[in-house]
């Protein structure tokens, strides 16, 4: 299992205690070096690239990160390098919910309105069900599970003995 953006590590050790064995990728140097240092896992302090891993994996969770990258169709296009044939990509992005009452209410109660429970300035995309769907199938992916707004589960296609892929599967 892969974990990307993994903060401190918390889905790593809920793995860890299903018997997963993972891995972890964190930008934030303080939240990486408490996961290694408290936790012992396995953490990458650095934004995700491809290249860290010469192997992929059955899992990777994408929970809460998509929506602060710039590019996130080259981003997903990488993400899926690193998933095995047949393997689940969970991606999770803010969710739509509310429409037009929740930017309503946001005008109303100003204080609502730089809540970390609502969008801000550190989202840079805002994803609907048919951007989700986008990014899917230019990936060639299945949505295999829909969760609640915002919550994916995405299948990465089998391999056909005419493809051979480019990184050693564990």
């Amino acid at each position: 299992m892969l974990d990307i953006g993994c903060g401190i590590g918390a889905t790593l050790l809920a793995g860890n205690k299903l018997g997963l064995i993972g891995s972890g990728v964190e930008p934030n140097p303080f939240a990486g070096k408490y996961a290694k240092q408290h936790y012992n896992l396995d953490i990458v302090e650095d934004y995700f690239h491809p290249e860290h891993f010469a192997d992929n994996f059955d899992i990777v969770i994408l929970d809460q990160v998509l929506e602060h990258v710039p590019n996130p169709q080259q981003f997903i296009k990488d993400v899926f390098s690193v998933v095995k044939p047949s393997g689940l990509l969970y991606l999770g992005v803010p969710g739509n919910r509310g429409g037009i009452v929740r930017v309503l209410f946001s005008l109303l109660f100003q204080q609502n309105r730089m809540s970390i429970f609502n969008d801000n300035d550190v989202h840079i995309n805002h994803f609907f069900r048919k951007g989700i769907l986008h990014l899917s199938h230019s990936n060639n992916a299945n949505i295999i599970c829909k969760m609640r707004p915002g919550d994916y589960i995405l299948q990465k296609p089998a391999v056909h003995s005419e493809q051979v892929g480019t990184k050693e599967e564990n």
